[in-house]
């Protein structure tokens, strides 16, 4: 299996968005070129609420030229087992610690609605094999790769 990304490849992120409200009707490729340019909202961040935003873009639906994040891949990619993955690691990839606000038990959790584990890996395995499938911990592979932010290319 060869990575999909190398050294030196430029990389953009996208993220879900919306863009005015008078907009929704036009595929996200149409907006290119109108007048005024529409501004974006990303979804991280509330819009300005004296504007009128349309409906929410799913990420997949983000062109080119609306995204704010781009990366560089900065080392070759290898790959490492899924399972190999360290406490520090697992937090980086989105495991978070909950302490129970007095109610509850407190731990590690992947997502909002998971279960809370004493180990971050053990959340991470457990949302790792909800997204992916039953056992895929075991066999699965994946690329590691390091990257850099940088500027968006001109032109």
């Amino acid at each position: 299996m060869e990575p999909r990304y190398c050294k030196g490849d430029l990389l953009w992120v996208k993220e879900a968005w919306r863009t005015f409200e008078i907009y929704d009707s036009l595929k996200p490729s149409e907006l290119l070129g109108r007048t005024p340019t529409p501004s974006i909202s990303y979804m991280e961040r509330p819009g300005n609420p004296s504007i009128h935003w349309g409906r929410y873009r799913h990420a997949r639906f983000m062109c080119k030229w609306m995204a704010r994040l781009w990366l560089r891949v900065t080392e070759d990619p290898y790959p490492e087992r899924v399972r190999d993955i360290t406490e520090a690691e697992a937090i980086r990839e989105g495991v978070f610690y909950h302490d129970g606000h007095g109610v509850g038990h407190s731990g590690y959790r992947f997502s909002l609605d998971g279960c809370i584990f004493d180990r971050a890996v053990d959340a991470f395995h457990d949302g790792w094999n909800g997204i992916h499938g039953p056992d895929s911990w075991e066999r699965d592979w994946d690329w590691r790769y390091a990257f850099e932010r940088t500027e968006a290319p001109h032109g």
